[in-house]
C-alpha cells in the first residue's frame, strides 16, 4: 500500500530488511492489481514480488524463496458476529477473498465448497464486508489487522481464524533465479527481534482490539461456566469413591465384630442355615 508517497506493509519491510543483508540494489514500482504484478513476473519484466506463497500454477513460471514468516489466514466480518469457532459455520455464507490472492487459491483449494466474491483487493473485499454485500473476508492475520487499524473499518473486527497457515515468501521470475541463494541466506540471518519488530508494527498498531468487551465477558463466563463444571465432577466423583469405600467398610462388620474382627453371631447363623 502507499502511505505518505510511501510504500508500506509486512512484506516491503521485509524485504527492505533482506536486501540489506544481501546487499541487493533494488527500486520499487507499483502497479494497479496482482494480475499485473504476476503478469510482470511471468514476463520477466520484474525481478520479484513480495508477500505470496507456492501455488501450482506460478510454479510454472516463477520461483520461490523460503519462507520468511509463516501467518493464519483470519476472517473479517461485521463486529454483531460472534467468534466463529467451526470453518463449516462459513459453508452457506458469502465470503469474498482477492482475485488470484494466495489467500484465494489456498481456501479454494481445501474449502472449495465455500461460495467466494472476487474481490481487486482485500480493500474492495472489507468493503463488501462493511456495506453488508458478503458475510466477511479472508486474508492473513497481519493484512486484516493492519487494514482494521488504520483505515475506516470501525465496525469489522477479525471474528475467526481459518485452519490454514501462509507460509510468506519472495516469488522471483525464473529470470532472476540467481538471486535466490543470497536472499536465502539473508532470511536464514533474520533476528527474532527483527521479525518481532516488523509484526508489532502492524498487528498492533494503535493498540485496537479484536474481540468486543461483551464478547470478552461472553467468553470469560464460558470459561468459567466449564471450570465450575469441572470441580462439580470431581466432587462427585470423590464423594462418590467415598460413599462406595463407607458400603464396604459398612458391609465387613455386618459380616465381623468390630474389635476383633471375629465374624459374629449373626453371620455364623447365616452360614449354618445355608449349610
Amino acid at each position: 500500500m502507499i502511505k505518505n508517497n510511501k510504500l508500506e506493509g509486512i512484506g516491503i519491510d521485509f524485504w527492505k530488511l533482506i536486501a540489506k543483508k544481501a546487499d541487493i540494489d533494488y527500486s520499487f514500482k507499483v502497479m494497479q492489481s496482482w494480475d499485473d504484478v504476476l503478469n510482470r513476473i511471468k514476463n520477466s519484466r520484474a525481478a520479484l514480488t513480495v508477500s505470496t506463497d507456492k501455488t501450482d500454477d506460478r510454479a510454472f513460471y516463477g520461483v520461490f524463496s523460503k519462507p520468511y514468516v509463516k501467518y493464519p489466514l483470519v476472517l473479517a466480518t461485521k463486529n454483531n458476529i460472534g467468534f466463529v469457532f467451526d470453518i463449516e459455520y462459513l459453508k452457506n455464507k458469502t465470503i469474498a477473498v482477492g482475485k488470484n490472492y494466495t489467500a484465494a487459491k489456498l481456501m479454494l483449494k481445501k474449502f472449495p465448497y465455500m461460495n467466494y466474491v472476487y474481490a481487486k483487493n482485500i480493500d474492495e473485499a472489507l468493503n463488501m464486508v462493511k456495506e453488508g454485500k458478503v458475510f466477511g473476508a479472508v486474508d492473513i492475520l497481519p493484512v486484516i489487522a493492519y487494514k482494521l487499524n488504520k483505515f475506516d473499518f470501525e465496525n469489522l473486527k477479525i471474528s475467526g481464524q481459518i485452519p490454514i497457515d501462509f507460509q510468506v515468501r519472495f516469488m522471483l521470475s525464473k529470470k532472476y533465479e540467481y538471486l535466490l541463494p543470497k536472499i536465502n541466506e539473508a532470511i536464514d540471518r533474520i533476528s527474532y527481534k527483527e521479525k518481532q519488530k516488523i509484526y508489532e508494527k502492524y498487528i498492533n498498531a494503535d493498540g485496537k482490539y479484536v474481540f468486543s468487551s461483551k464478547e470478552i465477558i461472553f467468553y470469560f463466563l464460558i470459561f468459567t461456566s466449564i471450570v465450575i463444571i469441572i470441580l462439580l465432577w470431581v466432587y462427585t466423583l470423590i464423594y462418590e469413591l467415598r460413599e462406595l469405600k463407607n458400603k464396604k467398610f459398612d458391609d465387613y462388620y455386618l459380616v465381623c465384630d468390630r474389635l476383633t474382627g471375629i465374624y459374629n453371631k449373626q453371620s455364623v447363623m447365616v452360614n449354618i442355615e445355608k449349610n
